[in-house]
């Protein structure tokens, strides 16, 4: 009876104990242990010496094979009151495993069984893949280390299946049910998303003159906080512009109709676009900043208007790259990802990419550089630029919110570690544009994004996967049916307005 009240003691005192590992492993085993469990009911004796064969693979380590030795010499003894406690010390064991299996099972239940006072959140990005190897993951490490009693699992998805998941578009099953998210602050203009999000002017004070809050001044704080900012500028083929006789990138957008069409052959193309519903970021890419360089959208009333002399002449600057036949074919088929890969294959000489998705180019067998987005020839004013960026945000859902946004602010402050590993600049840099790291392309991306200006109207105004759609559908009949730029213009206005 001793001993039995001894492994009783030891079991349920090392119950609160267990590891992360051991967490994981009865994950993996409760299938294992239901099965055990049932045909124990069936025949008690069959079924108890079957469990025990099951028990006794289990990699306990050192206290728990103590355990489980002594539990075999009394399951084992001769006596009847040796033999019957041996069985109630193994049912007592199989109880606190039922007791463990139960709460991993319950999906609104964040208890790590290594700490019962400590809190489980999940941060869901697209991010991972353009950081240096291991980068996220230590600065997660680093940040419970420094809060012991919080765990952050890291979830990285890609960047449409968190936009669906936001927009309640996708099939989120299968996922971790996200406390903190990666944003992209398009997403922000669409009702659907913000509903998700967790309001942070409850955590912020509002700025002194400002009608933002303190740590999230943009447009959408209320909903997010800014990390980092990558450029877009235009990438192009150094050797390939060479030998075309060009000693220089393309300075407004009369050079680059010139280049492109010296630099279209056989087997390649000056120019490529990607606009593939997989790739919901290639109108923002591929489009948007040739618009942006053309005029603003906003008139001086805020409103914006699609139906201007500029923003056709724009649309036909782009007619004009696909009649001269310098725009690679399968515009609404590729994604970003098809398009840099015939540019290292040198298919294509030029492109606008995000510094984001640049990691693939390391490495290159050829000289390649950027430049800012040609702009208008009549244009005296700074280079105009676009940024693709990530923000921060909470699930309106989660239980931890406060531990959330204290990640955030954790991952705000190590903005210029995010930035070194993957090409970006932080949101609020204080090097005044003087970087000396080793990224190859960083350095000529400081130097565009502190002699110009951004540009980004257009995020704001209407539903977001309305104006894609608007956009993606006229913009086909343009270069694939033969829609005049003027009629595009004005067909996007009406639309927008109309709500279809």
């Amino acid at each position: 009876i001793n001993s039995i009240r001894e492994i009783k003691k030891v079991v349920l005192s090392r119950a609160a104990r267990y590891t992360w590992t051991a967490r994981l492993w009865f994950r993996k085993t409760a299938s294992a242990v239901k099965k055990g469990a049932a045909a124990a009911a069936r025949v008690i004796g069959t079924g108890l010496r079957k469990g025990w064969a099951a028990v006794d693979a289990i990699p306990w380590g050192r206290l728990g094979l103590r355990i489980k030795d002594r539990l075999e010499n009394l399951f084992r003894g001769e006596t009847p009151l040796e033999k019957y406690g041996g069985l109630a010390g193994a049912g007592i064991l199989f109880l606190t495993l039922c007791v463990n299996v139960f709460l991993l099972k319950q999906p609104d239940i964040n208890f790590p069984l290594q700490n019962l006072t400590g809190r489980s959140l999940v941060f869901t990005q697209w991010w991972e893949h353009s950081l240096n190897t291991g980068i996220l993951e230590g600065l997660i490490d680093e940040f419970e280390r420094q809060n012991p009693d919080i765990r952050i699992t890291l979830d990285t998805r890609s960047y449409t299946e968190i936009r669906e998941l936001l927009t309640g578009t996708g099939d989120s099953a299968g996922g971790q049910s996200a406390d903190i998210l990666g944003l992209d602050p398009q997403w922000l203009a669409e009702p659907a998303v913000t509903e998700r999000l967790e309001p942070l002017s409850r955590y912020y004070k509002k700025s002194e003159g400002s009608g933002f809050y303190a740590g999230a001044e943009t447009p959408y704080g209320e909903w997010g906080r800014p990390l980092v900012s990558f450029m877009m500028p235009l990438l192009y083929n150094i050797d390939l512009l060479e030998t075309a006789g060009f000693d220089r990138p393309p300075k407004n957008q009369a050079d680059f109709t010139t280049f492109a069409k010296a630099l279209t052959g056989p087997d390649r193309h000056g120019f490529a676009i990607a606009l593939s519903p997989e790739d919901p970021r290639g109108l923002y890419r591929d489009i948007l900043p040739w618009i942006r360089s053309s005029v603003s959208f906003a008139d001086s009333g805020g409103e914006l208007r699609f139906d201007t002399a500029e923003i056709s002449a724009a649309f036909d600057f782009l007619l004009g790259l696909q009649k001269d036949g310098s725009l690679a074919p399968g515009s609404f088929t590729k994604t970003g990802k098809d398009r840099v890969g015939e540019f290292m294959e040198g298919r294509v000489a030029m492109l606008i990419v995000s510094m984001a998705d640049t990691r693939p180019l390391h490495g290159a067998g050829f000289n390649y550089g950027i430049t800012t987005i040609p702009l208008r020839d009549a244009y005296t004013g700074k280079p105009l630029y676009a940024l693709d960026q990530w923000y921060m945000g909470i699930s309106r859902n989660t239980r931890h919110k406060e531990d959330a946004l204290l990640f955030i602010d954790f991952l705000v402050g190590q903005a210029p570690v995010l930035s070194e590993h993957s090409g970006s600049i932080p949101w609020n840099d204080n090097t005044g544009g003087s970087y000396t790291g080793e990224y190859p392309l960083l350095s000529k991306a400081y130097d565009i994004y502190y002699t110009g200006e951004t540009r980004t109207e257009y995020a704001e105004g209407w539903k977001t996967s309305l104006f894609e759609r608007i956009m993606t559908e006229e913009l086909r009949l343009m270069l694939e049916a033969g829609q005049s730029p003027e009629d595009t213009a004005k067909n996007i206005q009406r639309r927008l307005e109309a709500g279809n």
